[in-house]
C-alpha cells in the first residue's frame, strides 16, 4: 500500500511538472525576445598549464567532502552562487542542515569558465565522496530522478533538454543507499557556473530525497555535455548569459518568476566573470527599472535584481544602484540598494532604516520587513543600532522574539546578553521546534522564548553553555546556570 501511494505522489508530481513545461513550451514564440546584443570575450580567458593542473587538483579533493551543501542536501532543497555566498532557499524542513560550504567547490565556480569544459568532464566521475544518503523505509522515499533546468530561450539548451524531460514518465525505482560522487558534486559546481538549478541531491515533500546524479544515469551527462561542452567555455558562457539576460517572460517561462529567475541570475554571474564587458549592460538595465511602490513588474522582480548586482565594485553599476535608491519609494528595493552606496555612516541611510522599522507591524512573518532591517542595521550600523533593537524588542510578542534572536545570531550581536537576558524567565511557545531527533523527549515540543534567548547569548558568548539536549528540565537547569553567571558578570 505504502509502495503505491510513493509511485502516485511521484507520478501525480511529474505530471505537474510536465505540464508546466510543456505548456510552457507552447507559450513561447520565436523574436518575441528584446534584441540581444552580441557582447565579445575581452581577454582570454583560457586556463593557463598552473590552472590547468590546479582545477584537476579541486576536483580531485571533490572526494573528501563529507557534508551537505546547497544543491547536496537531503532536508531542503534551494540554490547557490558560492563566491559570494549566495543562498537561496527553495524549500526543506525547518532545522539546521548542517551545512558546510566546500572550499574546492566554491574555487571551482569562482573559476568559472576556466574550469568549465574539466567540470563538464568530471560529470562522469563515480569516484564516492564521504557524503551518503540513505533512506531506512517507512514513510516517504528516495529515488533517481532525471531534473534539468533550462532557458526555451536558448535554442541549442532547450532542443537537448526539453524532449529529456519530457519523455521521461517516471522517477525511477526507490532506492535505499546514494554515495554521492565527486560527478554529482561537479553537477551543482556547473549549475552554480551557468546560472542553472541543477541539484544532486534535494528534499522532495513529504520526507522523500530526489536525487539526480550524471553517474548513475549516463543520459543526464549526455544532455549536458551537449550543452555545455565547447571549444570556446568562455564565449559560450558568455552568450548564454547575455541571453538569460535578456529572456522575457514571454519566451516559454511560466510568467515573470522564471524570467526574473534568469535575469537576476545572468546578472550577477555577468558581473562576476565578466565585468568589463557586462556593465554598461547592466548599469542601462537598472535605469530602466521601475522601481516604484506598488509596480506590478512581469520580467524581472526590481528589488531581486538590485540585490544580485549591488555587490559590484564597478563604478557604472554602483552609481547606477544609487539612483535606483534616490528615485525608489519602495523599502524592500531601498534595503537592496544599500552594499552599493559609498558612506558607510550615510545618515539619510540609517534615517530611512529606522524610519522602516518604526513603521512595522507588531506581527509579520519571523524573516520578513523586520529580520532584513534589523540585520542590515547590525551590519553597517553597529555603533548608533542598539536604541532601535531595545525599541523594536519593547512589548514584544512571539515573532519579534523569534527575529531578534536569529538576528543576533546570525550578525554576531554584541549586545545578545544585554538585550535578551531579561528573556531568560520568558517561557512562552514560540512556532518552531527544537530541530532534535524524533526519540528526543523535545522532538514533539516548541521551542520557547527562554531557549531561543539562551541558544543565541551562547553563539555570542560560548563559555555561556546551553546545548539543546535531552528535556526541558534539562534546558531549564542550563538556563538558570547562565542566568547565574550573567548576574556574577554584571557584578565584577
Amino acid at each position: 500500500m505504502l509502495a503505491r501511494q510513493i509511485g502516485w505522489m511521484r507520478k501525480s508530481i511529474l505530471s505537474t511538472l510536465l505540464l508546466a513545461l510543456l505548456g510552457a513550451c507552447r507559450q513561447g514564440e520565436p523574436g518575441m525576445l528584446e534584441k540581444v546584443p552580441v557582447v565579445q570575450p575581452l581577454g582570454t580567458r583560457e586556463a593557463t598549464p598552473k590552472e590547468v593542473d590546479r582545477i584537476k587538483d579541486l576536483i580531485f579533493s571533490l572526494e573528501k567532502i563529507d557534508s551537505p551543501d546547497v544543491g547536496l542536501c537531503a532536508t531542503m532543497s534551494g540554490h547557490g552562487f558560492s563566491p559570494l555566498g549566495k543562498q537561496e532557499f527553495g524549500g526543506g524542513i525547518l532545522m539546521n542542515h548542517g551545512l558546510q560550504a566546500n572550499e574546492s567547490l566554491r574555487e571551482l565556480v569562482e573559476l568559472g569558465p576556466k574550469a568549465l569544459p574539466y567540470i563538464v568532464e568530471a560529470l562522469g566521475d563515480a569516484t564516492p565522496t564521504k557524503l551518503v544518503m540513505e533512506h531506512a523505509g517507512g514513510f516517504g522515499g528516495m529515488w533517481y530522478g532525471k531534473e534539468l533546468d533550462g532557458n526555451p530561450a536558448n535554442p541549442k539548451e532547450w532542443a537537448l533538454v526539453q524532449p529529456f524531460v519530457k519523455d521521461d514518465l517516471s522517477f525511477g525505482a526507490t532506492i535505499r543507499r546514494h554515495a554521492v560522487t565527486v560527478g554529482d558534486v561537479c553537477f551543482v559546481v556547473l549549475g552554480q557556473i551557468v546560472g542553472r538549478r541543477y541539484s544532486a541531491i534535494r528534499y522532495q515533500p513529504t520526507a522523500c530525497t530526489v536525487v539526480n546524479s550524471p553517474t548513475a544515469d549516463p543520459k543526464i551527462r549526455e544532455v549536458l555535455r551537449g550543452v555545455w561542452a565547447t571549444r570556446d567555455p568562455a564565449k559560450a558562457l558568455l552568450d548564454s548569459l547575455v541571453l538569460d539576460l535578456f529572456t522575457t517572460s514571454s519566451e516559454g517561462l511560466q510568467g515573470g518568476y522564471g524570467s526574473s529567475r534568469l535575469q537576476c541570475g545572468a546578472a550577477m554571474r555577468l558581473l562576476f566573470y565578466y565585468p568589463d564587458e557586462s556593465a554598461s549592460l547592466i548599469a542601462s538595465r537598472l535605469d530602466r527599472l521601475d522601481v516604484m511602490k506598488g509596480h506590478d513588474w512581469s520580467d524581472v522582480h526590481p528589488t531581486e535584481f538590485v540585490s544580485s548586482v549591488a555587490w559590484s565594485p564597478n563604478s557604472a553599476v554602483r552609481d547606477a544602484v544609487v539612483r535606483v535608491m534616490n528615485r525608489t519609494d519602495n523599502d524592500a528595493t531601498f534595503r537592496a540598494c544599500i552594499p552599493a552606496a559609498r558612506g558607510k555612516d550615510d545618515p539619510p541611510i540609517f534615517e530611512r532604516l529606522k524610519t522602516i522599522l518604526e513603521g512595522l507591524p507588531a506581527e509579520e512573518h519571523t524573516y520578513a520587513e523586520g529580520y532584513r532591517t534589523l540585520m542590515v542595521l547590525a551590519e553597517r550600523f553597529p555603533d548608533y543600532a542598539k536604541p532601535l533593537f531595545a525599541k523594536y524588542l519593547k512589548d514584544a510578542g512571539i515573532q519579534r522574539i523569534e527575529t531578534m534572536a536569529y538576528v543576533l545570531r546570525q550578525a554576531g550581536g554584541e549586545w545578545a546578553v544585554e538585550l535578551l537576558t531579561p528573556l531568560l524567565v520568558d517561557t512562552r511557545e514560540v512556532r518552531l521546534g527544537y530541530g532534535v531527533e524524533e526519540s528526543s523527549p523535545l522532538s514533539k515540543l516548541r521551542s520557547r522564548a527562554c531557549d531561543q534567548a539562551a541558544e543565541t547569548i551562547h553563539a555570542n558568548n560560548p563559555e555561556l553553555t546551553f546545548r539543546v539536549e535531552g528535556d526541558r528540565a534539562n534546558l531549564d537547569r542550563q538556563i538558570d546556570a547562565m542566568r547565574k553567571a550573567i548576574a556574577a558578570r554584571q557584578k565584577k
